[in-house]
């Protein structure tokens, strides 16, 4: 009926994982690499030109995007089952924040604006060192299409840089997972 067929062609390998090596068809794909991965071994992400590293618990992944315009890296940290929505950005910061907490304070009033109901719990708030660096902590609670959530922020400040941890999950959800949370942060490295 002069309808366009989408055709694809798709390469596999001839071994027993059958990897899908290549795609064509509105644009050519190529499968660049194939990694193993000892699922009991903790996850480990570098970012070597920037100094930092983070440690995962075994079933974490990461996954890191071109970083949006003003940030120098955005990683995403795939949990298990996707329970937990989480990210590391890193960005300059210019000696604009005097503390981790000031760095953290800066981006609530744009939360607030962003999440309905978002509302940092005040006892929540603990300063520490992270690395050996200046850090601040606090929980948020919002809704998400009338879903109780929780933000779990982390700022952590480095001599150029801020580096902060979001991880967004369900309320009810979050108390069973905050030790591991913190786990993750305090397995941060960077400068």
């Amino acid at each position: 009926g002069g309808a366009r067929l989408l055709q694809h062609t798709l390469w596999f390998s001839a071994d027993a994982h059958q990897y899908l090596v290549k795609y064509e068809g509105d644009a050519v794909m190529e499968l660049a690499e194939v990694m193993k991965k000892d699922r009991r071994a903790p996850a480990i992400f570098k970012n070597k030109e920037l100094g930092i590293a983070v440690t995962a618990p075994p079933g974490w992944s990461f996954y890191s995007n071109p970083s949006p315009k003003g940030y120098t890296m955005s990683t995403y940290l795939l949990s298990p089952e996707l329970k937990v929505w989480a990210l590391l950005t890193v960005a300059p910061h210019g000696s604009v924040f005097d503390s981790a907490r000031a760095a953290a304070q800066g981006d609530i009033e744009t939360l607030k604006g962003f999440f309905k109901g978002y509302t940092v719990r005040a006892d929540s708030w603990a300063e520490q060192k992270v690395a050996g660096l200046p850090a601040a902590r606090y929980v948020a609670d919002y809704q998400d299409e009338g879903k109780p959530m929780v933000e779990y922020r982390t700022y952590i400040l480095g001599k150029s840089m801020v580096y902060w941890f979001v991880f967004r999950i369900e309320k009810n959800e979050f108390d069973d997972a905050k030790a591991e949370l913190d786990r993750i942060v305090d397995g941060f490295t960077g400068k």
